[in-house]
């Protein structure tokens, strides 16, 4: 009985241990989407002021 929980145990902490790498992963993955996005949408508006000036000439 005694390996049967210390296998459980080994088990668990191993789920654990996953699961942590998993969801610090997530969060880097989750801020360089973020980043992504708000360098994409500062671009979009420089192309936009762009065409705007272009426009008014």
């Amino acid at each position: 009985m005694k390996e049967f929980l210390g296998c459980c145990f080994a088990s668990m902490l191993a789920g654990v241990a996953v699961g942590a790498i998993v969801v610090s992963q997530n969060k880097q993955i989750a801020e360089l989407v973020k980043k992504g996005t708000q360098m994409a949408q500062e671009k979009i508006e420089d192309i936009s002021d762009s065409i705007n000036k272009a426009k008014k000439k």
